[in-house]
């Protein structure tokens, strides 16, 4: 039997600079279900061999830094192990990844993930590795089979520092946004869609195992122009790259007439998801000759990716894309493509 959702969210903070934090202070970023497949399938497909592996691989090695390090979670000398493992589904529950269960997942949110994080916690709460096999009979359930495996239970690798990765303040002094998040048995939806937390650690590990691979990466972003300062710029463009397929295949309407029009669908796509703030230093509209947005997020190159899809909704027009690094912000500039008659 699972239990539910903590109606509030007890102790998360959803501040107005666009950084979100959970109970722990960690930070995380509220995504959609199907935003997520979309994104993932297009990140998938840039390359050769499949990434499936890495992205359980990054759930479970985020989520288990976290639960080493965190005393609640920490097992007793002699019991405990009950206690935690109620602990750590209650966990699941909150952040919207399903109802981890004995050796199955219930309501999972996405298959991968949701089996990443369910090998941390067994592994966490046994003291043990594990060889994990799972299938999927159906979308609403996992079997997962555990087998011990040798050797002792050493700590998960730090994850490659990305400067364009900002981080946020949990300043409890500073006014928090509210969250409208809909509980529905075991699920939570934010507006129409079912969203989750995901902390920003799960993508720094997947982003780290991104550098040095080869990408096929087809639309706008093939052709953009990314500046020397931009740190592992071939990770950034990939992950640009899905974010803008998957923002492709929303349907979403963007309706801008002005500058300041912006500011409400920076706003709800982005502030208020825990993915940072968006400032319009220029826009076409006021006449300039490029859109300039300053990018202050956790996930800069995702925010970067949907911007580009948003801009291009908007103007109906394909987008020439600069992208450029500034401290832990990225600045990306936006123009009609010019024409070449020669």
């Amino acid at each position: 039997m699972g239990v539910q959702p903590g109606p509030n969210h007890e102790g998360f903070r959803f501040c107005r600079d666009g950084f979100f934090f959970d109970d722990d202070g960690l930070p995380l970023v509220l995504i959609g279900r199907v935003e997520f497949l979309h994104f993932w399938n297009c990140l998938d497909s840039c390359f050769s061999s499949p990434l499936g592996r890495k992205l359980i691989y990054a759930a479970t090695d985020a989520e288990e830094r976290i639960l080493a390090s965190n005393e609640r979670y920490k097992l007793g000398r002699f019991f405990g192990q009950k206690r935690v493992r109620n602990v750590l589904r209650q966990r699941a529950l909150n952040m919207g990844w399903g109802v981890f269960g004995d050796q199955q997942i219930t309501a999972p949110v996405h298959d991968a993930l949701s089996v990443g994080f369910a090998l941390a916690h067994e592994e966490h709460v046994r003291q043990l590795r594990f060889d994990m096999e799972w299938k999927q009979p159906s979308q609403d359930l996992i079997l997962i089979d555990y087998a011990q495996k040798q050797g002792n239970l050493s700590a998960a690798p730090n994850p490659i520092p990305f400067e364009w990765m900002a981080s946020g303040k949990n300043d409890a002094g500073e006014a928090s946004l509210e969250l409208d998040l809909d509980l529905r048995e075991h699920r939570f939806f934010s507006g129409d869609e079912q969203s989750f937390f995901l902390h920003v650690s799960v993508l720094k590990h997947l982003f780290s195992a991104l550098v040095g691979r080869d990408s096929v990466v087809h639309s706008c972003m093939k052709d953009a122009i990314v500046d020397d300062d931009v740190q592992h710029a071939e990770v950034a463009k990939v992950v640009a790259h899905a974010s803008l397929e998957a923002f492709n295949r929303s349907e979403d309407a963007i309706y801008v007439q002005n500058a300041k029009d912006w500011y409400g669908h920076l706003m709800n796509k982005f502030t208020g998801r825990g993915l940072g703030v968006v400032q319009v230093m220029q826009s076409i509209l006021n006449g300039d000759n490029h859109s300039v947005f300053h990018i202050n997020s956790p996930v800069g190159p995702l925010v970067a990716g949907t911007l580009i899809g948003m801009w291009q909704r908007a103007h109906g027009m394909r987008a020439s894309v600069r992208l450029s690094q500034t401290q832990n912000a990225l600045v990306l500039q936006l123009s009609e493509p010019t024409v070449d008659y020669a």
